[in-house]
């Protein structure tokens, strides 16, 4: 539990070096990823410099640690870490992260229950971000966070039709 996030923290933090912190936020991210995707032992350098990223600010790089932490992959599952790096970077206004965060906490899977969650998903669609008005449209369809509400779930729906999501039309 939370010793484990610690001990993890510490370890992730120790292998941060000081280019990284001043490096270039987006930079780093792509280089996070390519350590990440090679899979030659660089996962533990992938995860330092994504890291880095994330904790110098950089909104995907939050995303994708919260997204690492809540699917427990190259990471142990930690909803609560998933939680802190989703959260953060959806208040930055990273679209995807207010899905994800929206999301999981409407089904509880990577995160807890929340219902801050929810208002990122409706920031979400508000903005037109294509998944995030699907799914808000099928939460008011199904009464999934929100009272049911078929016309206002139609509209969503349609909307997110309009943006080309696949899975509306």
């Amino acid at each position: 539990g939370d010793q484990m996030e610690q001990a993890l923290i510490k370890w992730l933090e120790s292998g941060i070096d000081a280019p990284s912190k001043t490096a270039e936020p987006d930079a780093v991210a792509l280089l996070a990823e390519y350590f990440i995707v090679d899979q030659r032992n660089q996962t533990p350098a992938g995860l330092y410099v994504l890291m880095a990223s994330a904790r110098n600010g950089n909104a995907e790089a939050m995303r994708i640690l919260g997204l690492l932490f809540g699917q427990g992959k190259l990471v142990p599952k930690s909803p609560p870490l998933a939680q802190r790096w989703l959260r953060e970077a959806a208040v930055k206004g990273d679209r995807d992260a207010q899905f994800y965060f929206g999301e999981s906490s409407v089904f509880g899977t990577m995160i807890l229950e929340n219902e801050e969650g929810y208002q990122f998903l409706e920031r979400a669609a508000e903005a037109g971000h294509p998944r995030s008005l699907l799914f808000r449209g099928f939460c008011s369809l199904e009464g999934m966070g929100v009272n049911r509400d078929e016309v206002n779930g139609f509209r969503y729906v349609s909307r997110a039709a309009e943006k080309g999501t696949l899975e509306a039309v």
